[in-house]
């Protein structure tokens, strides 16, 4: 598991080198889709941070506190960490295995080319975590209820098994390193 801000600043090199710029709320939702998918075809979680199910989808704070001012014009820099004893904020280099390496740059490609909206439709379809835990609220509040991991990870496996069942014929699942598998399809296309 690694700190959301790792796979932040990964995704936003990842970004950068495909040429693409990301929002603030493009680089929550690629995070949370990196996070979904290790859950559902991997079995374990990349983030060790909580997600929580803000009012434009799943939001993790510290990427909040690292992107907030930037709004929707794209991030420029990198999320830091605050040493606690000293106060001071640092950039932090990211050190993926090869394995969690090909498996981001696998969601990252398909998911890097949406708009941030566009990114934050998907996470609001029935069926996603967000939408359940947003559901269930008893207040409008914007921040604070956490989305639980077992619920993350039921609904990327349902998005899976849905995206199967809708193939007339076998389709041959991009493999990953280890004998990992990830669908083709990735998650919900955006309706057009």
């Amino acid at each position: 598991m690694y700190d959301a801000r790792h796979l932040a600043n990964f995704s936003l090199d990842f970004a950068g080198r495909t040429g693409f710029a990301l929002s603030h709320m493009a680089v929550q939702k690629l995070v949370f889709f990196a996070h979904g998918w290790s859950l559902a075809h991997r079995g374990k979680p990349m983030v060790k941070n909580a997600f929580e199910a803000w009012k434009y989808g799943p939001v993790v704070r510290v990427l909040w506190d690292a992107f907030k001012q930037f709004g929707n014009k794209p991030v420029t820099t990198r999320a830091l960490f605050v040493d606690p004893m000293t106060g001071l904020a640092s950039y932090q280099a990211y050190a993926f295995g090869n394995e969690d390496v090909a498996f981001l740059e696998t969601v990252l490609s398909y998911y890097v080319g949406f708009s941030a909206f566009t990114l934050s439709d998907l996470t609001h379809e029935a069926g996603m975590p967000w939408r359940t835990v947003r559901e269930e609220m008893t207040r409008s509040a914007n921040i604070g209820a956490t989305i639980p991991d077992s619920e993350i990870r039921k609904s990327f496996e349902s998005l899976s098994l849905a995206w199967l069942a809708s193939r007339s014929t076998i389709v041959a699942p991009a493999t990953l390193t280890q004998g990992n598998y990830l669908p083709m399809v990735l998650g919900p296309v955006p309706k057009t």
